[in-house]
């Protein structure tokens, strides 16, 4: 879908209130990039307008959530959401943040919502701790949910996990006197928002666990019903308190948990073979660059493309510069290895530059050497020297490499 078709999906659903709202998109990128370029003040309110809009026709679509017409719209509401003003003052503001990380992982923009919250991340580390324990609960949840998608290391995750061990902690010393504060208020109801809360911390925390193990308690592969287990309580609990705003935000927040599940190496490469698993606990481990997500075109070629299936022999990912080609091949190595190295069987990486192949022979040390896999090089431009025709022809099936 083109650019224009994209926005143009918004504008044909509400034709009398919205225009040329693409135009408008693509100005706010642009003044992004450009400090000379900015948007006025009615191109804003237009921007807000078509927010709105589009919000309603996402959750209509709501059920419809694998098809293109959801994730077009979803990708459409971050495109426009990230490019008004925001400020994090507020437990509104994170209800608004927290949906446009939501509808911004269902639009298949996972890598832009990480670049959104690093380009906001001073505003970010401004927000204080409330000493209101429901404003606390949200806040440092929503913490770990930022964490979680900003990632750098196996670290961050851990660390992010250990805020809601924190809440736990923090509960004996705030949630009794919240409880009492609510009480002579005359909000009876208070404890259900809390408790209502205290699902949604559980939610957040176990697909942080699943994110580094790939698994929760001790083994236990059924992640997404358990998501949808503490979304139910979670809404039941915010509907007794009479909290439709938090009704509204598990909504979104269990929609994100449960796509970042499924983004997860863990939930797409489980089971494949004994290497591709190895694979994934090295990189999903290692200090420098771990992988635990993978990017949309890498997902798309393993499952739509089938890119591991045995049967196939003959396939084919054309994909722009940056856009993860090289790990898709290196599950695609892994998988021929599994088939054939016992019978002497190697992969050869054929790249069309000297200066590539140095480049890709080292990137295929640091990943697949890492895991016991013999990585060698040959690189000759006029001709073959000895060392590589002794590579490649004098060893026949018995190569001490398993990737030339």
């Amino acid at each position: 879908m083109t650019i224009t078709e994209k926005y143009n999906l918004l504008r044909d659903a509400y034709p009398e209130i919205i225009q040329d709202i693409g135009h408008t998109v693509q100005k706010g990128k642009l003044s992004q990039r450009f400090s000379s370029l900015k948007l006025n003040d009615e191109e804003n309110t237009e921007l807000q307008k078509a927010k709105e809009l589009c919000d309603l026709k996402i959750l209509e679509e709501w059920n419809n959530q694998e098809s293109e017409k959801f994730k077009t719209l979803c990708s459409v509401y971050f495109d426009i959401a990230s490019l008004l003003p925001c400020s994090f003052r507020n437990d509104e503001d994170i209800y608004e943040c927290i949906k446009l990380i939501a509808l911004g992982y269902l639009g298949e923009h996972a890598h832009f919502v990480k670049d959104y919250l690093k380009r906001h991340h001073t505003h970010l580390h401004e927000i204080q701790n409330s000493e209101k324990w429901n404003s606390r609960l949200l806040r440092k949840t929503f913490f770990v949910i930022v964490a979680l998608v900003v990632k750098k290391t196996w670290k961050d995750i851990s660390d992010a996990i250990g805020y809601i061990n924190e809440l736990r902690k923090e509960q004996n010393q705030f949630e009794e006197e919240f409880l009492g504060q609510v009480k002579e208020e005359g909000q009876p109801y208070g404890a259900a928002e809390v408790v209502s809360l205290y699902h949604f911390a559980r939610m957040v925390e176990i697909s942080g666990y699943y994110l580094l193990e790939g698994k929760v308690d001790k083994g236990n592969y059924d992640i997404e019903n358990k998501i949808k287990y503490h979304t139910k309580s979670a809404i039941e609990f915010a509907n007794a308190s009479g909290n439709m705003m938090l009704e509204l935000l598990y909504q979104y927040a269990e929609a994100f948990c449960i796509k970042l599940i499924k983004n997860s190496i863990w939930y797409t490469l489980t089971g494949v073979n004994h290497w591709v698993s190895e694979f994934n606990r090295f990189v999903s481990k290692r200090s420098e660059h771990p992988v635990f997500e993978l990017l949309y075109p890498q997902k798309e070629s393993i499952l739509k493309g089938e890119l591991l299936n045995p049967a196939h022999r003959s396939i084919v990912v054309s994909l722009p510069t940056s856009s993860g080609k090289t790990l898709i091949a290196e599950y695609k190595i892994l998988q021929a290895l599994n088939e054939f190295k016992t019978r002497g069987g190697w992969v050869a990486y054929v790249v069309p530059t000297k200066a590539l192949v140095n480049q890709t022979y080292i990137r295929l040390q640091q990943d697949l050497g890492g895991i016991g896999l013999k990585i060698e090089k040959a690189s000759g431009v006029a001709e073959i020297d000895g060392f590589e025709s002794y590579l490649i022809e004098d060893k026949g099936n018995h190569t001490d490499f398993d990737v030339l």
